[in-house]
This record gives C-alpha cells, structure tokens and sequence, in this order.
C-alpha cells in the first residue's frame, strides 16, 4: 500500500468483506459482529488505514502541541456523515501537527445549557461546532472566547451572526436544479418536508425548491408543505406517515430535508401502508449518505461530498487560529445532483 493512502476498499476486499461492512465498524452505524469488527480493525492497523475512533470518542492522531476541538450533541453524532466529516478533519490538521478531539454534548448537558468541563481546558485551541446547536447554546461556547469554526448554524445565529466562520454546502444550488428539471418534465404536485427553521442548510434546500418552483410557474400548495417542525420532529415515530396521511391528494413529488425522511418515505411506499404515496411517487433526498444507500438508490439527490467538507472546516479553523481578528467568512463546498436512470434520457441537463 506505499504511495498511496489506504482507503475502507482495500481493508473490505483484503477481507473479502462487502465496502459496507466495513464502512458500518468505522461509522458506528447498523449491526456488525465483534468477530468482524475485530477483523477489520486489526486490518486497519496492518494496512495503517487511519481513521475517528467514534466509539472511543478520541483521534488516532498524536498528541501535539496545538489541538482542537470537535463538538456536536451526542444525539445527532451516531451516523456515518458525521464520521466522513472528521476524517477530513483529521487528514488536514495531521498534516500541520494539530490533534482533534471529540466533545459529545449529553442531552441533559443541552436542555440545562451546559458545558462539559474539558472544554474549558486551557489546551484547547479552536472549536469545530457541528449540527443543530441551539442559539443560547452556541452562545455559550462562543463566551469560551476560542477560535471557532460552525458545520452549518442554527438559522437565527446564521442571520446575525458575529461568532464565527461558518462551512456550508451549496444547498440552494443542488435543490434548485433537480426541482426544475422536474417541473420541466411536467410535474406539478409537489410536497415538502423539513423545518426550515432548524439550521441553515435546511432553510437554504428549500429556497433552492421554492425559486425553481416559482422560476417555472408552479403554484405551491400549503397543505402539502410541512416546515414548521424542528429538526427532530420529523424522527419521531410515525411523524413523517401522519404528514403524509394528512394530504389532501397524493403528491407527484415528495421533497425532503435530508436522507434520513426520504429513506423512511420509500419504506413506506414499500410497505404500501399510506394512501398518499404510490410507486409513481418521485422522492427527494440530500446528501447520499452511505447508510441509507439501498433505500435511495433509485431516486433524486444530492451528493454533498462530507469528507471536503471535513477538509475545508480543518483549513479554515487553521487558518482563523492564525487570524483571529479578520471578518468572518461563509465557505461554500461542491454538491452534485444525482438523477435515477430513468430521467436521464430527458432532453433538460442540469
């Protein structure tokens, strides 16, 4: 493996075990025996594959001189985005001798608005603030007075922000054109999902839809819009099957938030226990998440490339450590639109 960086498909075909399988023992998501986990970590090792240890909740990174932090809620930190996101992270500090550690927030810590007591350790040098903070809980990790840098922002901090820099994809973009390409294709029922609310990005998917909408002369219909909700309103148990069973009629096009609710929507279609959804029914996702790959394979989405975003959230803490006082800065990375086998013929690229 000299030369190059060794990656989960060489560990997977050593072993002779599927990509996904091996991506599930690094990830912390699904169901792997120990057996295989200890297989292909012990691999791992051999073949010096470096990774975010999520289980542990530490870096295989040396301990250096200047180190930053990784902070997220513990509830929403247990899905393989979260890991792509870090091991970008790690591949750049690593290579200018700056260790990470991970700070999961406990939920009883976050509806108190507390800190956990490491991070007020003198050592720590940066912040990385990943997901749905709250706005007073962001704010207490801004009195730490640390440079800081935000995966996505809470929409309310987002709009008057003066905390820090912020590491956004290009949401608005990727929505905007699989939404016209549809409308281009005669499609005119289109429903939505997600609150908009919640954090940045989510808002920003669903102005990328409505301007396409509204570009191409498609009335939207409130009764099939459902964005009130915070973010994890939508996980609750049967929330997204009450939504749809509220409809009037059965939408042409179902747009989600994220992979997570249009997964669960194509399993209902599976399942065919809700009225308002057939096999006809044109499903949306963002971000083609590896874990829920087999739900999605055959529908819309956006790619938005986690471990780039990892990468660019390491070169900008980096680079605000060394300039602590410049302006803040939004940076935008790459996503790209992926479209089913069966729109590909259509005369509308995008």
């Amino acid at each position: 493996m000299m030369g190059k960086a060794v990656t989960q498909n060489d560990i997977a075909n050593a072993l002779g075990l599927s990509r996904v399988t091996v991506s599930k023992v690094f990830n912390g998501y699904g169901k792997t025996s120990e057996e295989t986990k200890r297989l292909v970590l012990e691999k791992a090792r051999e073949l010096g594959y470096r990774w975010a240890d999520v289980t542990n909740e530490t870096i295989t990174e040396p301990d250096n001189s200047l180190r930053v932090a990784f902070v997220c809620y513990m509830r929403d930190f247990n899905c393989n985005f979260w890991a792509s996101i870090i091991r970008g992270i790690v591949k750049t500090l690593s290579k200018q001798k700056i260790s990470l550690g991970i700070v999961l927030i406990p939920e009883k810590y976050e509806k108190i608005c507390k800190l956990p007591s490491e991070l007020y350790a003198e050592s720590i040098d940066g912040l990385i603030v990943a997901g749905a903070l709250s706005y007073d809980y962001f704010n207490l990790l801004y009195s730490l007075k640390k440079p800081m840098v935000s995966l996505d922002m809470e929409v309310k901090l987002y709009n008057t922000n003066r905390c820090c820099d912020v590491i956004l994809s290009e949401n608005m973009d990727g929505y905007y054109h699989i939404v016209k390409l549809l409308c281009e294709a005669g499609y005119t029922k289109f429903a939505y999902i997600g609150g908009i609310n919640c954090v940045q990005s989510f808002r920003e998917r669903w102005a990328g839809a409505m301007f396409a909408l509204h570009e191409c002369n498609v009335p939207v219909n409130s009764k099939w819009i459902a964005t009130d909700g915070g973010t994890y309103t939508y996980y609750e148990e049967n929330a997204i099957e009450n939504i749809i069973n509220g409809y009037p009629e059965a939408p042409e096009v179902i747009i989600t938030f994220n992979d997570n609710i249009a997964a669960r929507i194509n399993k209902m279609k599976l399942n065919n226990n809700c009225l308002n959804i057939t096999n006809d029914t044109v499903v949306v996702g963002f971000d083609n998440s590896l874990e829920w790959a087999s739900c999605l394979e055959n529908d819309f989405n956006v790619e938005c490339y986690p471990e780039e975003m990892g990468e660019a959230t390491a070169d900008t803490i980096i680079w605000r450590m060394k300039h602590p006082n410049r302006p803040f800065r939004v940076i935008r990375t790459r996503v790209t639109t992926i479209i089913p086998d069966r729109f590909k013929n259509t005369n509308q690229a995008l």
